[in-house]
């Protein structure tokens, strides 16, 4: 959705320079749910409540967009709070696959990977989501849009109860990087000697 906020903007009423000004809100609401949220994530110590909670939000705050299209103000703002939400959960989400991936620094990097690999695929299925015919309700995109986020909440608890189930016993990040590039020097050493 980022990448057609000046579109949204643009059927609310607002062009030109106009119109870029009233895309500053929606890019403010998003530090302030990035910043708010992984502050009191790390507070915590826990990541999962506040994706589950900003991705429920998103969801419920994109149906009222999609159904308050008669008044263009109202859909604004709710647009610009839901908007908030997906920013806010991207690095919650990527720090928290990091946390509960298990060892080796491969499997974090290669899951880190699948998710960025997902989230910038929207660059590329999202210009069909948002053609201007749909304008100003662009339904298929804020269906699709509060699909993911109705998905991730869901997928969230699910996860999180899983990994409370089934706990991996993880090692401190900071031994096993350690104990890795021992190996590795090792094997330097060895291969060197044949």
């Amino acid at each position: 959705m980022q990448y057609f906020i000046p579109t949204l903007v643009e059927s609310f009423g607002w062009t030109g320079h106009t119109g870029q000004y009233y895309t500053i809100p929606a890019y403010v609401a998003a530090l302030v749910y990035v910043v708010v949220c992984c502050w009191l994530a790390d507070r915590y110590k826990t990541k999962w409540p506040f994706i589950c909670g900003l991705s429920g939000l998103g969801c419920i705050l994109f149906i009222a967009v999609t159904t308050t299209s008669h008044d263009k103000v109202a859909q604004y703002v709710l647009t610009v709070f839901a908007f908030g939400t997906i920013y806010g959960c991207s690095p919650l989400v990527k720090t928290w696959a990091a946390d509960v991936v298990p060892q080796s620094a491969a499997k974090r990097a290669v899951s880190i990977a699948l998710i960025n690999a997902i989230g910038n695929a929207s660059s590329i299925y999202s210009t069909w989501l948002w053609p201007d015919r749909d304008a100003p309700h662009y339904v298929a995109g804020f269906v699709t849009t509060t699909t993911w986020l109705g998905v991730l909440s869901v997928s969230t608890v699910g996860a999180a109860y899983l990994f409370k189930k089934y706990p991996v016993e993880g090692a401190s990040h900071v031994g096993t990087m350690a104990a890795e590039l021992k190996a590795r020097r090792e094997a330097d050493a060895k291969s060197t000697r044949v």
